[in-house]
């Protein structure tokens, strides 16, 4: 339960004064700051190297902690804190037509309401972080925020700023429905509220959850594993009504996070794709090889290791985890793990590219179908494979968005300044100042700011890293 007293900052923005709901959040955060937060950099071994072989297998899993920061978490920290400030511009508690909403969803007659309300997508491959991604953004929220006063009125309320569920393997509204009470019964603590007669009709569950996410203010609804819609036996159509009934009825904010094969639940009329992705779509492809960010989240990821001695990261070596991989980070991790588990304990320890392959062939033989339709760029081949497939072959175009001055950008994210946060004092005093890469200029005469930021945060895919 994450839980914290409110404390409120009056914003900048006009049209968010005067709200708790806004005010209570913590401030709009500009890129510098979105990347500190973001960014996890969990302790290196240092003198850990030194212990018994089988105490440093204990360590490996260490690198599952690391969060580098890319370009698409800066951009989905931007769209988030639109979302959630836009969803609460309609549903200030100190309005009438708030309370008026609130007694409506209570009771049995219907009062007008204009949501400000709006949803999102991401989509992307699987591996490639969106679930991580978004939960890192999530922890830098407080889940409940308790106020007590405002502005000495007397404001005795919990808010719960977000919920995040996966959505059920056979797509049924009574399955999320019970799902969600189960999410917000763990952020506010109260086990009453999950404790739910599941024999109660499907239509009683829908008001139960509009009057809970009303009562709490819920911020944003986050629902993962999404293109499980796809074998729904209700149909997509049926439960993606009543996430948009969530949008405009009481003015929840929906994201909606899935692999590519996800993107089948827009096909066939525009107004699934309007619904769904009502402000625009983030998507999360792979890597391609020579990628900076992928580049840095290699080096980054190199450092943690318990082999004794390290092994240094040749070109040879990076090649050849790139082709292992195929720039999907989640293959990356795995393989450095699983690699270092190889060779503790032998007289060699050290990884070589014959250690690599070694995994690839044994360890990780079961992605090794999928990896191979990403090699050779033939994804129709398979139909296993189908959340394999680019988002560029799944729609022919994409939102395109720049952001401002992307080489600095790249360069304070591929940074490696505060690597030991986590570390022993005398670590960090014998740790060598790496230098970032430097970007190649994409323009003569970049944009000079003092805190850049990303904008028109909706519109961005990852395709533009290949660019």
């Amino acid at each position: 339960m994450n839980d914290t007293p409110a404390t409120y900052i009056e914003s900048e923005v006009p049209e968010y004064q005067g709200n708790p709901l806004i005010e209570a959040l913590p401030p709009i955060r500009g890129t510098r700051d979105a990347v500190r937060l973001i960014r996890q950099s969990p302790a290196l071994p240092g003198n850990e190297i030194n212990l018994d072989g089988s105490i440093r297998l204990h360590c490996l899993n260490r690198i599952t902690r690391v969060v580098q920061p890319f370009l698409l978490h800066i951009n989905l920290e931007q769209s988030f804190s639109i979302l959630i400030r836009s969803g609460y511009l309609g549903r200030n508690p100190f309005h009438a037509h708030t309370a008026r909403h609130l007694h409506s969803i209570s009771g049995t007659e219907h009062t007008p309401f204009e949501s400000t309300a709006n949803s999102f997508c991401i989509f992307g491959l699987s591996g490639m972080g969106k679930s991580t991604a978004i939960k890192s953004i999530l922890n830098t929220y407080p889940q409940v925020i308790r106020h007590t006063n405002y502005k000495d009125q007397i404001f005795p309320q919990a808010q719960v700023t977000w919920l995040k569920i996966d959505c059920p393997f056979d797509g049924s509204i009574k399955a999320l429905s019970l799902s969600f009470f189960q999410a917000l019964s763990d952020a506010l603590g109260d086990k009453s509220i999950g404790q739910i007669n599941t024999r109660i009709g499907t239509a009683q569950l829908i008001q139960k959850i509009k009057q809970l996410a009303s009562t709490y203010y819920l911020g944003a609804l986050i629902i993962d594993e999404i293109q499980t819609l796809l074998n729904s036996r209700i149909g997509k159509n049926n439960i993606l009504n009543f996430f948009i009934n969530l949008i405009n009825d009481i003015g929840i904010p929906v994201i909606f996070i899935g692999n590519n094969s996800a993107m089948k639940l827009m096909s066939g009329t525009l107004r699934n794709a309007r619904r769904i992705c009502g402000s625009g779509m983030l998507t999360f492809d792979r890597f391609m090889k020579g990628d900076q960010e992928w580049d840095a989240l290699v080096e980054k990821l190199w450092k943690y290791q318990w082999n004794k001695p390290s092994t240094e990261l040749t070109p040879a070596l990076k090649e050849t985890i790139y082709h292992i991989t195929q720039g999907i980070p989640d293959f990356l991790v795995k393989l450095l793990i699983l690699a270092q588990r190889r060779v503790i304990g032998s007289d060699n320890e050290a990884i070589t590219e014959d250690t690599l392959y070694l995994v690839s062939d044994t360890s990780m033989a079961p992605l090794k179908p999928a990896l191979e339709a990403l090699r050779a760029n033939d994804f129709r081949a398979n139909e296993y494979f189908e959340d394999l497939l680019p988002a560029k072959e799944v729609i022919e175009s994409m939102m395109f968005y720049q952001p401002v001055n992307t080489n600095k950008l790249l360069e304070l994210i591929s940074s490696q300044e505060d690597f030991l946060t986590d570390a022993p004092p005398e670590e960090i005093k014998q740790k060598t100042p790496q230098a970032s890469k430097p970007a190649k200029k994409s323009s003569p005469t970049p944009i000079e700011m003092e805190d850049w930021e990303c904008t028109d945060a909706f519109e961005f895919s990852s395709s533009q890293r290949s660019n």
